[in-house]
């Protein structure tokens, strides 16, 4: 029994939802509270007082600090507390205001602070132990001019002087814990300040310039007074009354409060909607319709996070985007849109309780214009748009159709569904007419139903395309194709279309009682569905899983729009046209609408508010009162096309901070909108804000950084980082976007990064000048390279011209001579007897003469280079020649260096030691000879140094032995010396550079 009850008990409970209407709510009814709190940014919870700045800032007064929030950030500001000034506080109980130089006024525990818009930062402006008003609790109430109004209800009023900083208190008789203020309505009424006494008391009136006091109504239960265009309201503790100044009439709103000894309502606020909206101190959120004269309330659910967070409010705000924020007792603020919404959104909170979502396929609209909606696993629901309210269709609950896929409306009012292997004819009443079964070796899957203009009914399927004849033979069937079809539509000329899976877009003709394929077009495209364009005749519009294809069937031409050319998805399931030359089309990425004129997109995601990003195939329908329908994973989204994109202005974007090298710039240099910065700090981190915060997460912002970027960037962060920027003159062009979709007008922030001083104009003078001077020297260098080039090309070429005419001489004075003495030799031997003496000349000589054109080739010999290879070679002459003589000698010659001697020295170096040394042998008759060569550096220098006779070196005459020695030393530019005395022998000094160089 236990569990029989328990199950009654669910059953009962699903059902309520059903039929109350408690599992779907009209956007209109049902507010989605979005809730700022400590977990998103905000210092404290407990909110006294809310502000909107000139600029747009929505600024938030906590029991811990002053907030900003611009709708992405919220930024906190405090005054810095400490032990040695325990007179500061940042507890602020009352209301912001601003005065003319955009800073922020408001009172906390202990003190009058200012928040100073160019510093940003706050600033204690006033002391209360310093004057006389004493440590009492005021409140800001507004700025006029240069003062500041406060009030207390024990103190009464008082006045701060912004430029003296003088403080004036006017004491009024205000002796009642029930006390409240108005805070800015006195600016509306011609400097007055309306407050409240005694619940018995009416209202009070103080004058800030004769600050005189009146008295108004009696002895009425008055809290506060709220002026509006065409009236005032004049609010109790816990009834309002409402004065039409043009009627002079009074109306009491029939809003029945709980009486309390506390004043229950704390604020007031009318919205553009004829809704009046009534903040209680513990009974939530209350709204009043002076039309329908209908009363809702909104108070906390504990398992409803889009409820009001609490039902304890302090106060009401509406901003200039016409969204309603309202303060707490400690849950934050939280925020509704009075306006209505952009896409209307319905969905199944019973399915949310299961963690199932509202998967959609189909929907259809009967003709009470109530809307069917099939979805996956679930009965057919019934839509009512006006309501919003959607529950199971009464109808067909007693036929158990479940899980349907295709919904239709004959122009008889019979509704055909198609569901499991089925598809059920169902009158008006609920009756199931007919049913046709489909057969198919794959699962079975009904995708779309069409009425043909003869009443026949069209069903595509995954089995292909299939016609019913209802009208002749209720299970009648003919079959016209057999690839799976996801859609079918009928021309104006009874042409049939047909989208088809993979295999494209079908034409067929009709054919007596049949109908024939006659064309195939884009044969390997998935068509989900087919549109006719409403005002081009032969303009078909394909939506397919590539894009969205526009086929012209009188020239076969054919274009396909792609995310290329700004759709949000290629892959398209339907398509709407609605009656401003728009196509709206459902997507896996959101709605893309696409202006024809234009040739521009329009996206719309889940930031917009639409069921999700991913939508289906065939779930997608116009109504007959012009609603859009478009069915997705989890729900369905219906909204009128007129009224989504209308042509309203966006809300500018600004540069609200800005850092330079990762130090924040003063907002003083912001708003002069440019900024000049040295090369060293070309780091920028630049964080904008679109204050609309009607759909915060749908604001982003498009900017380029002219110089910089090369096309425009958009972002949802509303913020762009820059790095290292180059010296030079940028422009920062930017824009903003809402959840309208429109784009404001530019706006533009200059940005100057100086170059270096080594970059200035005054540095490049001198620089050019030094750079002409360089470049000058360069040229010369290059000139008199060249022309040095040119001379030692001339040089080379003389030096071998020289060198042949040398090896020419040799060739003429050794070998010649040689020849020329074997010649005469022989010559005188034809008249000679003894001819023994003259052939041994011949061969002497021809020796020599061998033996001179092996020195010759030897130093000419280019594998011999090196200066040991030269000092190898004297050695074995050296020897070769001292040897067959039989006298006592030494040679020392150097065995390594680092010199490469030419040729001419290599020639002339070994001619010298040989002439040296045959004079010493022959002429000298020495017997004893020695040879010694060192290197100095790049010099050489080899004696020879002989016992022989010697001679009186200032008194002989020169032979040939010395002049050849004199004539080679020349021609190697070398030196030469020669020691001797008669019978003391001879010294023979040469001093060779082996470079060809003159050292001397």
């Amino acid at each position: 029994m236990h569990r029989y009850f328990t199950g009654m008990k669910q059953l009962f409970f699903f059902w309520s939802f059903i039929f109350f209407g408690l599992f779907g709510y009209s956007q209109n009814d049902f507010q989605n509270f979005q809730t700022l709190s400590v977990d998103e940014g905000l210092s404290q919870n407990s909110v006294y007082g809310m502000y909107q700045d000139h600029r747009g800032f929505l600024w938030i007064a906590t029991a811990d600090g002053l907030n900003r929030y611009d709708g992405k950030r919220i930024k906190k500001y405090k005054n810095s507390l400490s032990t040695a000034e325990p007179y500061n506080s940042n507890y602020i109980r009352g209301n912001i205001a601003e005065d003319a130089n955009e800073n922020l006024w408001y009172y906390t525990e202990n003190g009058l602070y200012q928040y100073n818009r160019r510093a940003d930062r706050i600033e204690k402006k006033y002391y209360p132990k310093q004057v006389h008003l004493g440590r009492v609790d005021f409140k800001v109430l507004f700025v006029d001019h240069e003062m500041v109004w406060l009030f207390n209800p024990a103190a009464g009023f008082a006045s701060y002087s912004i430029e003296s900083g003088r403080v004036t208190l006017f004491p009024v008789s205000v002796q009642s814990d029930y006390a409240n203020y108005i805070p800015r309505d006195a600016r509306w009424v011609g400097n007055f300040i309306w407050y409240g006494i005694e619940r018995n008391d009416g209202l009070y009136r103080f004058n800030i310039h004769t600050h005189a006091t009146d008295h108004f109504f009696g002895t009425e239960e008055i809290a506060f007074i709220r002026f509006v265009t065409g009236g005032y309201y004049k609010v109790g503790f816990s009834s309002i009354q409402y004065y039409d100044s043009i009627k002079g009439t009074t109306e009491i709103l029939p809003i029945q409060f709980k009486k309390s000894k506390q004043p229950s309502i704390v604020s007031l606020v009318k919205d553009d909607n004829y809704n009046v909206w009534i903040a209680t101190r513990k009974e939530g959120l209350w709204r009043y319709n002076t039309q329908t004269k209908q009363t809702t309330v909104f108070q906390n659910q504990i398992y409803n996070y889009a409820s009001i967070p609490t039902n304890s409010l302090t106060g009401l705000l509406m901003d200039r985007n016409k969204n309603l924020w309202i303060s707490t007792e400690g849950a934050g603020v939280c925020r509704i849109d009075t306006q209505p919404t952009m896409f209307n959104t319905s969905i199944i909170s019973q399915q949310q309780i299961l963690k199932k979502n509202l998967f959609v396929r189909a929907i259809a609209e009967d003709s009470k214009q109530n809307i069917w909606v099939a979805s996956l696993q679930n009965p057919i629901y019934e839509l009512n748009p006006s309501t919003g309210q959607i529950r199971p269709v009464p109808l067909l609950n007693r036929l158990k159709i479940m899980d349907a896929s295709v919904i239709l409306f004959d122009s008889k009012k019979n509704c055909w569904v198609g569901h499991d292997k089925y598809i059920s004819k169902i009158d008006s009443t609920g009756i199931r007419l007919a049913q046709y079964e489909f057969s198919s070796p794959l699962p079975v899957q009904f995708n779309k139903l069409l009425e043909l203009k003869d009443g026949r009914i069209m069903v595509a399927w995954s089995g292909g395309l299939t016609g019913i004849t209802p009208m002749n033979n209720p299970t009648e069937k003919f079959l016209i194709e057999k690839n799976w079809t996801n859609e079918v539509q009928e021309g104006r000329d009874g042409t049939l279309w047909a989208g088809n899976k993979n295999t494209g877009l079908h034409q067929y003709t009709r054919a007596g009682e049949r109908y024939e394929l006659k064309n195939i077009f884009f044969d390997n495209l998935d068509v989900k569905s087919i549109h006719a364009d409403k005002k081009i005749p032969g303009i078909i519009w394909l939506a397919t899983d590539l894009g969205l294809v526009r086929f012209d069937y009188g020239t076969k031409q054919s274009k396909i729009l792609t995310e290329d050319n700004g759709m949000s998805s290629s892959y398209v399931y339907g398509i709407l046209e609605d009656t401003n030359d728009r196509l709206w089309c459902s997507t896996n990425a959101g709605i893309s609408c696409y202006n024809k004129k234009t040739n521009t997109f329009v996206n719309y995601t889940n930031k917009d508010g639409l069921q999700s990003n991913e939508f289906n195939s065939g779930a997608f329908y116009q109504g007959v009162s012009g609603n859009f329908y478009f069915g997705g994973v989890k729900g369905l989204n219906w909204f009128n096309p007129q009224a989504v994109d209308a042509d309203s202005a966006s809300t500018p974007g600004m540069i609200t901070d800005m850092a330079v090298s990762d130090h924040s710039v003063n907002d003083s240099i912001l708003v002069k909108n440019k900024i000049e910065l040295p090369y060293f700090k070309n780091d920028i981190s630049i964080h904008f804000s679109v204050l609309d915060f009607t759909k915060p997460e749908s604001n982003k912002i498009k900017f380029q950084l002219i110089g910089w970027d090369k096309k425009p960037q958009t972002t949802y962060e509303l913020h762009a980082d820059y790095k290292n920027l180059l010296p030079g003159n940028y422009t920062l062009v930017y824009s903003a976007s809402t959840y309208n979709h429109h784009w404001s007008s530019n706006q533009y922030f200059t940005i100057t990064i100086q170059a270096p001083f080594w970059q200035r104009w005054w540095f490049y003078v001198p620089l050019l000048g030094l750079a002409v001077a360089t470049v000058a020297m360069i040229v010369a260098y290059l000139i008199r390279q060249r022309y040095r080039l040119k001379i030692y090309n001339l040089e080379k070429q003389n030096e071998l011209e020289r060198e042949r005419r040398r090896i020419s001489m040799e060739m003429h004075d050794d070998i010649g001579a040689g020849l020329t003495r074997i010649a005469l030799i022989s010559e005188s031997a034809k008249y000679q007897t003894q001819k023994e003496d003259l052939l041994n000349q011949i061969a002497q000589t021809s020796r020599e003469v061998v033996h001179s054109m092996n020195e010759i080739i030897w130093s000419l010999n280019p594998d011999h280079k090196t200066f040991d290879q030269l000092m190898s070679y004297l050695r074995d002459q050296l020897h070769t020649l001292l040897e067959p003589v039989g006298i006592n000698y030494q040679i020392d010659l150097p065995m390594q260096g680092n010199f490469k001697p030419d040729h001419a020295v290599m020639r002339n170096l070994i001619l010298l030691l040989k002439e040296g040394t045959n004079n010493a042998i022959k002429h000298a008759k020495a017997t004893r000879i020695e040879i010694i060569g060192k290197q100095n550096g790049p010099m050489l220098e080899i004696e020879i140094i002989d016992n022989g006779r010697g001679f009186d070196t200032n008194n002989y005459a020169a032979g040939n032995g010395l002049k050849n020695v004199a004539k080679r030393i020349k021609e190697i530019k070398g030196q030469w010396e020669i020691q001797s005395k008669k019978d003391r022998g001879t010294r023979l000094l040469f001093q060779i550079t082996m470079d060809g160089k003159t050292y001397y």
